[in-house]
């Protein structure tokens, strides 16, 4: 038989649940679903991350590197 608890006690029970299986889905009536997670997952989770272009911009610099073009044809071909 379900036993009724306090607020508080279901929630300090939702919170060591996610603490220990993970995110947890809670259904509100009228509102839908929501997902209840832990404060470390939702920093990581909402954190910025760098765009494709700074991503590039952020990597090694290529000044030092010499590249020279090979000349000769790739392959042969005719007309």
């Amino acid at each position: 038989m379900n036993k009724i608890v306090s607020n508080d006690e279901w929630l300090k029970a939702l919170a060591a649940k996610v603490n220990d299986e993970g995110p947890q889905a809670v259904a509100v009536e009228g509102h839908g679903r929501y997902m209840l997670v832990s404060e470390t997952e939702f920093q990581r989770l909402s954190e910025r991350k760098p765009t494709f272009k700074e991503w590039l911009l952020s990597g090694p610099r290529l000044d030092d590197v010499e590249i020279e073009r090979d000349r000769r044809p790739a392959r042969d071909f005719t007309f």
